[in-house]
């Protein structure tokens, strides 16, 4: 099941005293941001105990699931993300569990 990202179409923004209402931008299928929730996310999925464990394969097949259509998951924002995140440790050369 895919998940909505783009939530509500609209928000409040605070400007001193005053309160306004702004439109919501739509999610770009690339932005990293998302793409690393939706990892962090299947992350999640993905351990059903402590000490869990899984492969970048099955991290992968899991947030394609969770995005859906509208992600555009490519091997390059991944390893991106992958690089730059903090949720996950190297358990060995082929496993991954969170942290």
């Amino acid at each position: 099941m895919a998940y909505d990202i783009d939530i509500a179409d609209a928000r409040f923004v605070v400007e001193g005293d005053h309160r306004r209402r702004q439109s919501n931008v739509k999610v770009q299928p690339r932005d990293l941001e998302t793409i690393l929730t939706i990892l962090e996310i299947a992350a999640m999925s993905l351990t059903t105990s402590p000490n869990a464990t899984f492969s970048r394969e099955q991290l992968i097949r899991e947030a394609k699931k969770i995005g859906g259509d509208e992600i555009d998951l490519r091997e390059d924002d991944i390893n991106i993300v992958l690089a730059k995140q903090g949720f996950l440790k190297r358990v060995n050369a082929r496993e991954l569990r969170l942290r």
